[in-house]
Protein backbone atom coordinates (compact mmCIF):
# COMPACT_ATOMS: atom_id res chain seq x y z
CA UNK A 1 0.00 0.00 0.00
CA UNK A 2 0.85 3.58 -1.14
CA UNK A 3 2.46 5.69 2.04
CA UNK A 4 0.03 8.92 2.51
CA UNK A 5 1.08 12.35 3.00
CA UNK A 6 -0.83 15.00 4.20
CA UNK A 7 -0.72 18.94 2.32
CA UNK A 8 -2.00 21.68 3.90
CA UNK A 9 -2.74 24.54 2.19
CA UNK A 10 -3.67 23.95 -1.30
CA UNK A 11 -2.37 27.49 -3.09
CA UNK A 12 -0.42 26.94 -6.21
CA UNK A 13 2.14 25.84 -4.50
CA UNK A 14 0.51 23.81 -2.65
CA UNK A 15 -0.97 21.72 -5.48
CA UNK A 16 2.71 21.77 -6.34
CA UNK A 17 3.76 19.70 -3.59
CA UNK A 18 0.94 17.20 -3.99
CA UNK A 19 1.62 16.64 -7.20
CA UNK A 20 5.59 16.04 -6.37
CA UNK A 21 4.58 13.77 -3.74
CA UNK A 22 2.49 12.14 -5.55
CA UNK A 23 5.06 11.09 -8.26
CA UNK A 24 6.90 10.05 -5.38
CA UNK A 25 4.43 7.35 -4.63
CA UNK A 26 2.15 9.11 -2.04
CA UNK A 27 -1.53 8.70 -1.59
CA UNK A 28 -1.93 12.60 -1.24
CA UNK A 29 -4.70 14.51 1.08
CA UNK A 30 -5.30 18.05 1.57
CA UNK A 31 -6.56 20.52 3.51
CA UNK A 32 -7.39 24.07 3.18
CA UNK A 33 -9.89 26.37 4.39
CA UNK A 34 -11.70 26.70 1.92
CA UNK A 35 -13.29 23.55 -0.56
CA UNK A 36 -11.35 23.53 -3.85
CA UNK A 37 -14.06 24.83 -6.82
CA UNK A 38 -12.20 22.33 -9.48
CA UNK A 39 -11.56 18.42 -9.26
CA UNK A 40 -8.16 18.00 -7.68
CA UNK A 41 -7.68 14.52 -9.79
CA UNK A 42 -5.60 12.08 -8.20
CA UNK A 43 -5.53 14.02 -4.48
CA UNK A 44 -8.13 13.56 -2.14
CA UNK A 45 -9.66 16.68 -0.28
CA UNK A 46 -10.18 16.72 3.71
CA UNK A 47 -12.40 18.76 5.88
CA UNK A 48 -9.66 19.70 8.67
CA UNK A 49 -12.00 19.17 11.31
CA UNK A 50 -12.40 15.34 9.65
CA UNK A 51 -8.82 14.74 11.03
CA UNK A 52 -7.77 13.67 14.50
CA UNK A 53 -4.96 12.06 14.03
CA UNK A 54 -2.53 12.42 12.11
CA UNK A 55 -0.48 8.84 12.96
CA UNK A 56 -1.76 7.46 9.59
CA UNK A 57 0.56 10.00 8.09
CA UNK A 58 3.98 9.27 6.74
CA UNK A 59 4.46 12.92 5.81
CA UNK A 60 2.54 16.10 6.70
CA UNK A 61 3.90 19.56 4.48
CA UNK A 62 3.12 22.75 4.92
CA UNK A 63 2.42 25.85 3.10
CA UNK A 64 5.07 28.83 4.09
CA UNK A 65 1.58 31.03 4.56
CA UNK A 66 0.31 28.44 7.12
CA UNK A 67 1.66 29.83 11.01
CA UNK A 68 3.03 27.28 13.58
CA UNK A 69 -0.20 27.64 15.53
CA UNK A 70 -2.31 25.47 13.23
CA UNK A 71 -4.08 22.69 14.72
CA UNK A 72 -2.67 20.21 12.47
CA UNK A 73 0.90 21.42 12.72
CA UNK A 74 0.31 20.93 16.38
CA UNK A 75 -1.30 18.17 16.23
CA UNK A 76 2.08 16.54 13.60
CA UNK A 77 4.70 18.20 16.57
CA UNK A 78 2.79 15.98 19.23
CA UNK A 79 1.87 12.68 17.36
CA UNK A 80 5.73 13.17 16.06
CA UNK A 81 4.61 12.70 12.09
CA UNK A 82 7.32 14.35 9.66
CA UNK A 83 6.75 17.85 9.60
CA UNK A 84 8.21 19.74 6.18
CA UNK A 85 7.56 22.65 4.22
CA UNK A 86 7.13 22.83 0.60
CA UNK A 87 10.41 24.37 0.14
CA UNK A 88 12.24 21.38 1.83
CA UNK A 89 9.74 18.81 -0.15
CA UNK A 90 10.77 20.78 -3.41
CA UNK A 91 14.42 20.85 -2.25
CA UNK A 92 15.01 16.99 -1.38
CA UNK A 93 14.72 16.39 -4.83
CA UNK A 94 17.64 18.30 -6.20
CA UNK A 95 21.38 16.80 -6.68
CA UNK A 96 22.47 20.07 -7.94
CA UNK A 97 24.08 22.85 -5.28
CA UNK A 98 21.46 24.99 -4.58
CA UNK A 99 21.57 29.12 -3.95
CA UNK A 100 18.74 30.39 -1.93
CA UNK A 101 17.16 34.23 -2.03
CA UNK A 102 15.28 34.56 1.15
CA UNK A 103 13.66 38.03 1.99
CA UNK A 104 10.58 39.77 0.21
CA UNK A 105 9.73 39.60 -2.84
CA UNK A 106 13.38 37.90 -3.22
CA UNK A 107 15.07 41.42 -2.25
Amino acid sequence: MKPKALVIGLGVSGLAAAELLHSLGYRVEAVDQKRPESDLGPFTFKEESEITSLLDYKKVVVSPGIGPKHRLIQLSCRQEVELISEAELGLSQIQQKVVGITGTNGK
